[in-house]
């Protein structure tokens, strides 16, 4: 009699497979948090040079006297990483014939309407250090592969449970740390480690709660197990839209992970709200998953995931095929948010096969 035999004869799905399910659903609403947080930690404000005769200290992103310091292009938007070159006797000009200019060489200023505080304005990444965002995600995704590798052959050998209260320790930790770190490159080796911990307790998670429930309750505890992230995105925009300063939001997300120890992208390139966009993009799970686990309940499993990969693949390919900034009739965001939409959509489902 093999195991899943054993739970069907002792009652099929019971008490134990829901609470073992919903107390290990429980955490995993704060996991999405860690996987887009990066989306509001290091936004990067409108931006525009420093220049040392007009910015004291108390003087904003929009002061009345930059214009002639600083070039603008259209709609009079001032340009973000060059400014007219200092002239003799320190006076910076913008009517000499050569209008020559230069990089800021004394920093930046800030917009801080929307975000009082990122990563970005903490360290200065842009102009020229503006790939080093996308460099601090790529490190925190080799972090979630590292660890998916590493933690999933321990957790075979030393137990799940151990693992798993390991990794959300971990989470919990290395998370909180990183809204004291006072280097960028120390920002990007806990961001490394919070994604190893992460595949430790979305992993083991997963395995504890099929491995647990008898095969036809599975389909369901796997589709309750995506909805959590779906969970997860809806309370990062509430989140990030009631806390603009990074290490306080950093703090925040993680520092609530030891209650349940003891407890994508880049929105910022769409023409639309950050915050709303995080919504959306939570919003989206919920049709995917249910469709998804309809799917899976009458074409099986493989066929699903393998179809849903599919469509996700295709609409990422015609993405690079739309004109930036291409307005559809019937709404005013462009095709590319759509069809990333479309994306997204695809991707959550095969999640959650």
């Amino acid at each position: 009699m093999g195991f899943n035999d054993l739970l069907e004869k002792v009652g099929g799905v019971g008490r134990f497979q829901i609470l073992n399910t919903a107390m290990l659903l429980l955490p995993m609403f704060y996991m999405a948090c860690h996987n887009f947080l990066q989306n509001f930690s290091a936004a990067v404000p409108a931006h525009r040079c420093k220049v040392p005769l007009i910015d004291n200290g108390t003087t904003g992103y929009n002061h009345g006297a930059v214009i002639s310091f600083i070039p603008v292009i259209e709609n009079q938007k001032l340009v973000s990483c060059l400014r007219y070159k200092n002239a003799q006797f320190g006076i910076w000009t913008n009517n000499s014939s050569a209008n020559v200019t230069e990089p800021c060489e004394d920093g930046w200023v800030y917009d801080k309407t929307i975000f009082s505080s990122t990563v970005i304005t903490e360290w200065d990444l842009v102009c020229n250090f503006q790939k080093m965002k996308q460099i601090a995600q790529s490190i925190y995704m080799a972090g979630v592969l590292v660890g998916a590798v590493l933690l999933g052959g321990l957790s075979d050998r030393f137990g799940r449970k151990k693992l798993l209260i390991g990794s959300y320790l971990a989470m919990a930790l290395f998370g909180t740390c990183v809204a004291f770190l006072p280097k960028f490159v120390y920002y990007c080796i806990f961001r490394f480690l919070c994604g190893m911990a992460f595949s430790g307790i979305a992993l083991n998670t997963i395995s504890l709660i099929l491995e647990w429930m008898p095969p036809k309750g599975r389909t369901v505890a796997g589709t309750l197990f995506a909805y959590s992230f779906t969970v997860g995105q809806v309370q990062l925009a509430g989140l990030a839209y009631a806390i603009r300063d990074w290490r306080w939001l950093q703090f925040t997300v993680f520092s609530t992970s030891f209650v349940f120890y003891g407890l994508s992208t880049d929105l910022q390139k769409f023409d639309m709200s950050i915050f709303l966009l995080q919504l959306v993009f939570g919003g989206v799970d919920i049709p995917a998953k249910l469709l998804c686990a309809i799917s899976m309940s009458h074409l099986g499993r493989r066929v699903t995931q393998c179809a849903c990969l599919i469509l996700a693949g295709v609409t990422m390919l015609a993405i690079a095929f739309v004109p930036q900034g291409e307005i559809l009739v019937s709404s005013q965001n462009n095709k590319e948010t759509n069809l990333k939409h479309k994306k997204n959509l695809n991707d959550n489902a095969a999640f959650s096969c």
